[in-house]
């Protein structure tokens, strides 16, 4: 069953070749197609110039053709792919009807009324009359030598051409209000019973999604899919689907929806065009304030003093970083069992440290941990400015132990804990001098 079968009331299209050139319509920069989908002023003034009946046909025909491409996806996505690719050319082909709709309204590029041509029956008749009167005014100047026999039906001759010159200009008046008449009456019956869908050729359907500013690449890719569609033979049973079949089969849908996404504006009204320009305007509004406050709390640099540590004891408060600042050497931060690791300060604003003083842990009443080995890293300008290693005795006596560092504009302080005494490390204050 070839695509033309499927779809009955469909023809195969006319060899491009053979048509007339296709019009060249100017394609849209990337710069206008991103305003354009921020401003949608293109698909509003669009919209104002379609009329009612194109926009309800458009929509009707659009909503066909989406509703039997989620038929076909569903019966593929089911086990059943050959009824699936056959509503998919029908998707396909609704898809290219609701195109034919366009060819009723105005070009969304040129919004202008056309200029009035000339009345041209009229004017001929009117130059018919002035050549009949220089003609009557040659004849009255003929030399007086002819009778007055002869003179009185020369003047009742140019009155009769006079007479017949008016009547040829009222009936080509007729003639041209009856034709207008005709042709506003075939408009309008047209637009009421919609485009024939036999009529829509390759050469039509592109130049109508051209001109509403769809990309050569775009048209090309369609045509190509539509032509295919067209003159391959669909399965008949499931069982006939080859991987091909479903290339081509999402290949179909593919086209279809960029056949939706290039007249979906031609189904809406201005007003529902507006609303959906300030929906797109809050929400990229909305994601930009997000991603820049994202990019803010991510990227700055936490103010004030406080302390951060790799690990905790039970990841418990009460053994947490910030005792090692808080001035009491009875609270205590304890690493977890018989680990290393490293508790830092960050000192804002940044000023000069002349030494680090350590006191270490104890874990009373236990007296089980406590730092043994380790190292003050000092960080100035985003660097690492000095690095003194040391040890630290076990002892409950909680006397500082003095680090000389000297550096200006000092950031932060770590002081990584290499080894520990007992059960684990820890420390109970850092202070600087």
């Amino acid at each position: 069953m070839t695509g033309a079968e499927v779809m009955r009331y469909k023809s195969p299209p006319p060899d491009p070749r053979g048509e007339q050139p296709r019009e060249r319509v100017p394609q849209l920069s990337l710069t206008e197609r991103i305003a354009e989908s921020f401003t949608l002023a293109r698909a509003e003034r669009a919209a104002e110039a379609t009329p009612e009946s194109v926009r309800r046909g458009v929509a009707e025909d659009l909503a066909l053709s989406r509703q039997k491409a989620d038929a076909a996806e569903s019966l593929f996505d089911n086990g059943h792919p050959a009824e699936a690719i056959k509503l998919a050319h029908e998707s396909l082909e609704q898809a290219i009807v609701a195109v034919a709709w366009l060819g009723h309204a105005p070009d969304s590029k040129t919004l202008e009324t056309p200029k009035a041509k000339p009345n041209a029956p009229a004017d001929e008749s009117k130059a018919a009359a002035a050549s009949t009167d220089e003609a009557d005014t040659s004849a009255a100047t003929e030399p007086a030598k002819a009778s007055e026999e002869a003179a009185e039906p020369s003047e009742e001759a140019a009155k009769a051409s006079e007479e017949a010159a008016k009547a040829s200009e009222e009936a080509a008046k007729a003639s041209e209000e009856a034709a207008k008449a005709s042709e506003e009456a075939a408009k309008a019956a047209e637009a009421s019973t919609g485009p024939s869908p036999s009529g829509v050729s390759a050469a039509s359907w592109r130049q109508l999604l051209s001109r509403r500013g769809a990309a050569d690449e775009v048209l090309a890719a369609i045509e190509t899919v539509l032509t295919a569609s067209r003159s391959q033979t669909a399965p008949r049973l499931d069982g006939e689907v080859t991987p091909e079949h479903a290339t081509a089969f999402h290949r179909v849908l593919a086209a279809r929806v960029a056949i939706d996404r290039e007249i979906h504006p031609s189904a809406m009204t201005a007003a529902q065009v507006r609303g959906k320009r300030r929906n797109r305007i809050a929400l990229t509004t909305f994601v930009v304030i997000a991603v820049v406050l994202g990019a803010y709390f991510a990227l700055r640099r936490p103010s004030g003093t406080f302390a951060t540590a790799s690990a905790s004891f039970n990841n418990a408060d009460e053994y947490a970083p910030a005792n090692v600042i808080d001035g009491r050497v009875e609270s205590e931060w304890l690493l977890p069992d018989r680990s290393a690791g490293w508790v830092e300060i960050n000192v804002d604003p940044p000023r000069r440290i002349e030494a680090v003083n350590v006191i270490n842990a104890s874990n009373q009443p236990h007296e089980d941990r406590a730092s043994r080995e380790y190292t003050v890293e000092v960080w100035a300008h985003g660097e690492l400015a000095r690095s003194v290693e040391g040890n630290l005795p076990f002892s409950t006596a909680r006397n500082p132990v003095r680090t000389e560092v000297g550096v200006d504009d000092v950031e932060r302080v770590r002081v990584l804990v290499r080894s520990w005494h007992q059960n684990g490390g820890g420390l109970a204050e850092i202070s600087f001098e």
